[in-house]
């Protein structure tokens, strides 16, 4: 396989062969990606064989069109969710250049034969492979037959709006709506971080808020979350939260872009833990108040308002 090699596999560090291999980005390992994985579990057990997930890192688009992608979880969040779906881990293949230059036989015979030792394989309907995506389901599924690998494929998953997909996602945290992207992903989306010291303001005005660095995935649009926080300096579970993310143009201390959780009814040193924080609803957009009184109020009803939100369970 060449400089693309060698794999990593999350979170042990031995394939278990013969294999199942599922393959696809599963960023954000969405609905559509957990009826893949499925399909995989079943398939593997049917063929006596360990179930994988197979992603690509860095995503392809960039190396093949040099553009930007919003993540919506980290390789490490990613091996998290495909274990939670039943694979025994996740596959990252590196992606370069050389890696996007191998032909359809090469993609199979290297990468799925010599290295993993498939014995099958589940992919989407519009599963493209190989130099300029020169291979589809119909010839993998030919390559599979002629090698002896039992190929799945599984239908797109939709809703009345259209396929599912991370695009999607995407664009529902850039819109703030937590519901849809709820119902995508079949389950909140979630931002994880160690909590760092800020200026401690929010304490001054009786909402203390841990500020949790964020880094490498999306951060859904500016405004105030009703949300649940969990961390191992709290009380085991979910702890319900208001999430701030914005500029706080009312205090204008130059920070740039921050995300400030206050967990309600806690009161715990959290500085230097990590923290993961699970979006339910936007209650409104950012807003500049006139001080620190007014500031101080609209927090009091987004507190109230979460409470509301996270007590009714609609959302679960």
């Amino acid at each position: 396989m060449g400089a693309s090699s060698p794999l990593l596999l999350l979170p042990c560090a031995a394939v278990r062969k013969p294999t199942v291999v599922a393959l696809g980005n599963f960023d954000g390992v969405h609905r559509g990606h957990q009826a893949l994985l499925a399909e995989a579990v079943a398939l593997a057990k049917e063929l006596g064989a360990t179930p994988y997930a197979l992603t690509f890192d860095p995503h392809p688009v960039r190396v093949l069109a040099g553009k930007e992608v919003s993540l919506l979880s980290t390789l490490e969040r990613r091996a998290e969710l495909v274990g939670l779906a039943g694979a025994a881990g996740l596959l990252v293949q590196p992606f370069d250049a050389e890696f996007a230059r191998l032909s359809p036989d090469a993609f199979v015979d290297g990468l799925l034969l010599a290295e993993l030792g498939a014995k099958g394989v589940v992919v989407g309907a519009d599963f493209r492979f190989g130099h300029k995506r020169s291979g589809d389901v119909e010839m993998l599924d030919r390559l599979g037959r002629e090698r002896g690998i039992t190929v799945r494929c599984v239908r797109i998953v939709e809703d009345d709006a259209g396929p599912l997909g991370s695009r999607r996602v995407r664009q529902a945290l850039t819109d703030g709506d937590m519901s849809l992207a709820t119902d995508l992903l079949g389950r909140p989306y979630q931002v994880e971080g160690l909590v760092e010291q800020g200026a401690q303001r929010g304490r001054t005005i009786g909402f203390p808020t841990a500020n949790v660095r964020v880094e490498g995935v999306m951060i859904p649009a500016v405004g105030v979350y009703a949300a649940y926080a969990e961390s191992d300096a709290l009380a085991p579970g979910p702890n319900a939260a208001v999430v701030n993310i914005g500029h706080r143009p009312t205090l204008n201390d130059g920070r740039g872009l921050t995300v400030e959780v206050h967990v309600l009814d806690a009161n715990a040193d959290l500085y230097g833990r990590a923290m993961r924080v699970s979006f339910i609803e936007r209650l409104r957009g950012e807003e500049r108040f006139a001080g620190l009184d007014e500031l101080k109020a609209a927090i009091a009803r987004d507190v109230k308002a979460a409470r509301a939100i996270l007590r009714s369970g609609a959302h679960a």
